[in-house]
This record gives structure tokens, sequence and C-alpha cells, in this order.
């Protein structure tokens, strides 16, 4: 990025404070910045890096709160995918693994939700972040489905945790 914090860039701390922590946790390890990322400054900061991936578990409606695995989703399905996070293109290539067609509706980081925002003029279900959804519950769609996920973490990663709290 362009190394400033939010609003400015894509920071939510400075990189400075890459001197005083114990380990670094990169969501998605193995794509060409971070892979730089993580050669360049572990070398010079002498920090482990742990990679984490979101596994995605199920989808479950705003509305009824029913849940369906996402194995169990209709495949091939087209879906407006709703995306107020700072990686809309992820959510998107997520869904697509699973299987899924989504048109993409971008929207900024922390966006407030308005029913325009995820009313659409065909019968293709809603889906979104679960993130998203907590904004969202309110606006009564049931149509609207979120994806729930689940974070892979290494095994060094929890030793390292446990061994600070001990």
């Amino acid at each position: 990025g362009n190394a400033c914090c939010l609003p400015a860039g894509p920071l939510r701390e400075s990189p400075r404070r890459l001197h005083s922590v114990d380990g670094i946790v990169i969501n998605g390890l193995g794509n060409e910045g971070q892979a730089e990322f993580s050669l360049a400054h572990t070398e010079a900061l002498q920090v482990p890096i742990y990679p984490m991936t979101l596994q995605p578990s199920q989808f479950t409606n705003l509305v009824s709160g029913e849940a369906i695995s996402s194995e169990q989703w209709c495949h091939e399905q087209s879906v407006h995918a709703v995306a107020g996070i700072g990686n809309p293109e992820r959510f998107r290539d997520t869904l697509i693994a699973l299987g899924l067609k989504p048109q993409l509706h971008s929207f900024p980081d922390h966006h407030s939700f308005v029913a325009a925002d995820i009313n659409f003029d065909n019968d293709w279900p809603v889906v979104m972040t679960a993130k998203d959804a907590v904004k969202c519950e309110s606006l009564n769609n049931s149509e609207s489905w979120y994806l729930e996920v689940e974070a892979m973490i290494s095994s060094e990663l929890l030793q390292m945790v446990s061994d600070k709290i001990h």
C-alpha cells in the first residue's frame, strides 16, 4: 500500500508498530504482495510470521436464522455479493471457489448500509460477509444471507499465544 493508516491508506497501525510485536498473522499468506512483505520485514525485524486462512462454513439467513452448510448451497447459482470490507474481491473470489456466480456490489469499508444497498431487481439471493450482516439485520431482507467463516491458524501460533498468557 501507501504506508499510510486509515483513512488515508490501508493500514490500521503504523509500520513502526512492527518493532514491538511478538508475531505477525497474515490472512491469505501466499499472494505476491504478502509474500514480499514477509521476506522484506521478517529479515529486518526477526519477527515470526504466522499464516491464517478463513474457511467458509455456512450461509445463514439474516431474517429466519436458517443455516445451510457451504457445501450444500446451490452451486452455479447467481448471487448478489454485497461487501463493505477492505478487500471485497477476496470475498467475491471465496464465493467463486464455493461454486457460486457472484455479481459483486462493493462498498467502502465500514459502510452504513441502507435497504436500497441490498435490494435488487431480480430474485437472486444476496450474500454478504458476517461483518456486513450485523449492519443489515434491521433491513429485513429475507433473501439476504451471510457467509460464516472459521479462522484456521497454525499450531505454532497457538503455542506462541499459549506461552505468552501462561
